[in-house]
This record gives structure tokens, C-alpha cells and sequence, in this order.
């Protein structure tokens, strides 16, 4: 019954989840660094889009018992590093408090405050230290804390928060996760506690993330007598992860759904038409107009990122499961073309075999290169020792490596929305497609340089377009094939489709190996092995508390 009302209550709720007037949160970054004495260095990215009628912005952080906020810094893009004043005065215009921070120390906790300077997007970075996070237990350590609190001013539209140990891998052996408060997800992956809304915040939303740690780990300064158990088992009462525990809170819920679900749906409509708006004036300022109106772009977009321009056409176009396939389309598509792989002649004359080569040690250099470093590496283990790539290879290894597919698969998103995005890079993105899909109407082309050539091969796949793009090379560019010698498997009929049947063998058996394993984590959620998180529940949380926001 609570599982019922919960999708009911949320799913109501998410509908308003545009803010009717003020300042919007696009988005909100949280990364939070442990120390081995429990002690966090907390970093929090704000993507705001300020109102006239605020001066500041502040975040709660009550029930603090013996935790404390130390060191706080914030920065933004136009005015650089804050001036920390200390106690912080809020009774102030704007502009005595733009370019400084400071705190409101109160008998629970404080409040973090900063000058919100001028109106428009704006970017701010607040770090701070906060102590005593991770508390030590007779039977594991860790810590169950609020990190966004609820009845925000603003509520934001993505949220993502990090959870890290330099030097220790986090993993589901010695580390147990579970998030309430909101309607997204919490894992553990590449070593570390990553949860994430899927849904927009609204304003009875809160971020409340519990983590247990194996006992070794961590040599915290503050010890509680309680069992880390009593702490799970109070968090629990009234969540989706607990099969009893209090009612009340679901027959309040019940009244309150049935009594206001008529001034829910006015207010979801309009908000859902104000957001609808609001994106379509955005993406017409991106794009300076229509898709279709976008001019050439001739260069390589986005200097090759190409994660982030597969974000950028998700954002404008959707389809997500056939982007993300394209996506690992295009990886591999580069991987040919800096040698990853080689198409190797059989002297009998029998079919050619695929050999996966190793790649350069410095390859890897950014989120990007990364991804596609290590998609390159499963492929390779998938070979197995003579590297040669046989059939059904790659969808045994993937059928046994769900989970990592999965965590793979979550980073591609970066969390970009129309409202971080630049102008220059959707319109690069976009121009170069619509160049691609003209290429056989333009006289110029100009001469054929190699490298940019390449790129021009590899975001044909990210577009779902390299079929046509190689047709159209052959027929008007024939001596490309000659003068890349990495592209030159592309120009063999034969090779070439055996090139694209690996493509698409690799990224349908992967999507499905990473969708298998997301649907089996929620039976796994409730034991701290990560999945969905919970509506309810949360309760005996440190930090957080009731507002917030701009003011």
C-alpha cells in the first residue's frame, strides 16, 4: 500500500515541479571528498538563474549535533573568490553583499550564505569542510545526512551527488547505500557513492543519503554508542526499502492527495506549459533559430567530445537508448581509427578476423577518451588471450558484466541541460550534420585533410548517418581511403560490413547486459546494495532541515 501511495503522491507532485516565479536551479553538482577521520570536504556547483527580488542564497544546515562547518569558500564566474566574512549579515542590499560568504550560526546548525551579486545565470561554487560526517559504530561506520533540505526557495531541476575516498575504492562488499527524499537512485560505482535524481525537486523533495561502511575503513573522531543497524533500522521506518513501520505519514498523504488534487493538476498545467515554453525559446536562442536553419559547420564540434555532443543531441532530440547506441558507434568507429582494431586477411581466403590491439598508454585524457578507453578494454576482454574477436564472445562477456556496463552507461550522461548549454557548441554539433547530410551537393569541400576527415567519419556514426556519410566519400572523396591508412578497412565492402556488424552486435548486447542489470537492482535496494531510492522514510538524519534558497 505504501509503494502505491508513494507513486501516486510522487508522481502528482512531480508535476509542479517548475517554479511558478523567482530564481530557477538548473541544475546543482554536489561532490563530497571523505577524510579518514569521517570529516568531508564538501563541494556544492549551483547553476542558477538569479531573480531581481533576492540579495542572497542560503542553504540550511540544522540537526548538526556535534558536526561542524569550517572553512567555507565560494566563487562564482564573473567576481572570482568570495571574501568570507565569518558571521554573516543578512540585513544587507545587494550590493554590500556580492563577492562575500559567510556563515549563520544558529543553536542547531547554521546557515551558508552568499551574495548573490547580479541577476542572470550564474555559477557558483561553495566548498566547505564539514566534520564529524562519518561516525564511528561498533558494527560498520558511516553517516545518514541530509544534504539538500527541503521547502527549497528554488527547487532544482538535476541533481547529483558524490561520494569519495581518495586512495579507497568503494564497492557493494564495503559499502552499503540507500537515498530518500526523492525519486531517483543511488549506486555504488567505479569505486565510488554516486546518487542522482530522475525526476525534477519539488518543494517537498529533500536529498537524504545513508552509507555504511565496512569497519577498517574509516577512523572517525566522533563515536556513537548506537549500533550503525539502529541507525538503518530508524532510516527505514516508513521507506520503500521497509515492509512495516509507521503509518502516519501515508494517511496525512492520502488526505492530502485526494484534497488538493484538483489545484495540483491547475498548477501542473501551468507549469508544464511555462516549461514547455521556456525550453523552446531556449533552444531557438541556442541554435539561433531552427535545426534546419543552423549553417554549415565544417570543423570538428566541440573539439571531438564526443560525450558531450551526444548529450547535447539527446537534450534536443530525445531518443535516448538509440543516441546512447550511437554513441558507442561512434567510440568505436575512433578506436578503428587510431588503431584499436585491425581486420586481419586469412591466408586459406576464409572470412578475415578481427584482432582488438592495444592502445597507447596516454590515450585516455578526459572524461571522453576515458569512456571510450574503457569500452575498448571490455571489448578486448570479451576477445579473450588471442585477441581475436569471435562471435558470441561479446554477448557472453556482457551477460556477466551487467553491472559494469550499467555504471558505464550512467556516466555518459553529464548532466547538461538546454540551460548550461553554449550557443557555439549546440550550433557546431547540428551544422556539422546538416554538412554531412548535404556533403554530395556542395562543390566545396575543400582539400582532404586526413585528421579532419577522420572526425568527420566518427560523428557520421554519433548522427546514425556513417553508411551514407562512406557512400558519399567513395563517390565524390575516393582518394580519403588512400591517404588514411586507418580508414582504409572503411573503403573494402566487405571489411566495412563486418566493421558495422560488430558495431552494432557490441552496442545492442551491451544496452541490453546494462538494462538487464538495472531492472534486477531494485530487489536488491532495500539491503544497501543500491537501486531506486525512497519517497519516505530517512528519519534520524544529521544536516538539512526546512528552506533555503534565494532570499
Amino acid at each position: 500500500m505504501r509503494r502505491l501511495w508513494t507513486f501516486f503522491l510522487a508522481a502528482v507532485l512531480s508535476l509542479v515541479a517548475v517554479p511558478m516565479s523567482g530564481s530557477d536551479v538548473d541544475s546543482l553538482r554536489i561532490n563530497v571528498e571523505l577524510r579518514d577521520n569521517g570529516s568531508a570536504i564538501v563541494t556544492e556547483t549551483w547553476h542558477i538563474d538569479v531573480s531581481d527580488d533576492i540579495t542572497e542564497w542560503y542553504l540550511v544546515a540544522d540537526n548538526m549535533g556535534q558536526m561542524t562547518i569550517e572553512d567555507l569558500a565560494v566563487s562564482d564566474e564573473t567576481l572570482g573568490d568570495y571574501l568570507n566574512e565569518g558571521e554573516w549579515d543578512v540585513d544587507r542590499s545587494r550590493a554590500l553583499k556580492a563577492g562575500r560568504c559567510g556563515l549563520v550560526t544558529k543553536s542547531n546548525g547554521y546557515e551558508i550564505c552568499w551574495g548573490v551579486g547580479s541577476s542572470g545565470r550564474h555559477t557558483y561554487t561553495v566548498r566547505y569542510l564539514l566534520t564529524g560526517l562519518v561516525k564511528g559504530h561498533e558494527d560498520m561506520d558511516g553517516f545518514n545526512h541530509m544534504f539538500v533540505a527541503r521547502n527549497l526557495g528554488s527547487s532544482p531541476k538535476s541533481i547529483i551527488l558524490t561520494v569519495r575516498k581518495p586512495g579507497m575504492e568503494f564497492s557493494t562488499e564495503n559499502t552499503k547505500v540507500w537515498a530518500f527524499g526523492f525519486r531517483g537512485e543511488i549506486h555504488v560505482e567505479n569505486g565510488i557513492v554516486v546518487a542522482r535524481t530522475t525526476e525534477p525537486f519539488i518543494k517537498e523533495s529533500a536529498m537524504i543519503v545513508m552509507v555504511g561502511f565496512e569497519k577498517g575503513m574509516f577512523h572517525p573522531d566522533l563515536v556513537e554508542k548506537r549500533t550503525f543497524d539502529q541507525v538503518r533500522k530508524k532510516a527505514l521506518k516508513g521507506s520503500d526499502y521497509s515492509s512495516s513501520g509507521e503509518y502516519g505519514f501515508w494517511e496525512w498523504a492520502s488526505v492530502i492527495f485526494f484534497a488538493f488534487i484538483v489545484i495540483l493538476v491547475f498548477l501542473a498545467l501551468i507549469a508544464a506549459i511555462k516549461d514547455k515554453i521556456n525550453k523552446i525559446k531556449r533552444k531557438k536562442e541556442l541554435l539561433g533559430g531552427r535545426i534546419k536553419d543552423v549553417p554549415w559547420y565544417r570543423d570538428t564540434p566541440v573539439n571531438g567530445d564526443l560525450r558531450k555532443a551526444s548529450n547535447i543531441l539527446t537534450e534536443f532530440e530525445g531518443l535516448k537508448s538509440t543516441q546512447r547506441q550511437n554513441l558507442i558507434a561512434a567510440y568505436i568507429t575512433r578506436l578503428f581509427l587510431k588503431g584499436g582494431f585491425e581486420i586481419v586477411p586469412q591466408p586459406d581466403g576464409s572470412k578475415p578476423q578481427m584482432l582488438v590491439k592495444d592502445l597507447p598508454d596516454t590515450a585516455a585524457q578526459d572524461d571522453d577518451t576515458k569512456l571510450e578507453s574503457e569500452l575498448h578494454s571490455f571489448i578486448k576482454e570479451a576477445a579473450g588471450d588471442d585477441r581475436i574477436l569471435q562471435k558470441n564472445e561479446l554477448r557472453r562477456w556482457s551477460r556477466y558484466n551487467g553491472r559494469t556496463l550499467y555504471a558505464w552507461s550512467n556516466r555518459i550522461e553529464n548532466g547538461a541541460t538546454v540551460w548550461t548549454m553554449k550557443p557555439e557548441e549546440v550550433r557546431q554539433v547540428f551544422g556539422l550534420r546538416k554538412f554531412l547530410k548535404d556533403f554530395t551537393l556542395i562543390k566545396d569541400r575543400g582539400v582532404v585533410e586526413v585528421k579532419l576527415w577522420n572526425d568527420y567519419l566518427v560523428f557520421a556514426s554519433l548522427y546514425g548517418i556513417a553508411d551514407q556519410v562512406i557512400k558519399d566519400f567513395r563517390k565524390v572523396c575516393p582518394e580519403y581511403f588512400r591517404l588514411s591508412s586507418s580508414a582504409e578497412f572503411f573503403a573494402d565492402s566487405a571489411t566495412n560490413i563486418m566493421i558495422w556488424d560488430m558495431i552494432n552486435m557490441t552496442s545492442r548486447d551491451f544496452n541490453v547486459a546494462a538494462s538487464t542489470y538495472e531492472a534486477s537492482l531494485n530487489s536488491s535496494s532495500s539491503s544497501g546494495g543500491g537501486g531506486s531510492s525512497s519517497w519516505g522514510g530517512g528519519g534520524g538524519f544529521s544536516g538539512g532541515g526546512s528552506g533555503g534558497g534565494g532570499r
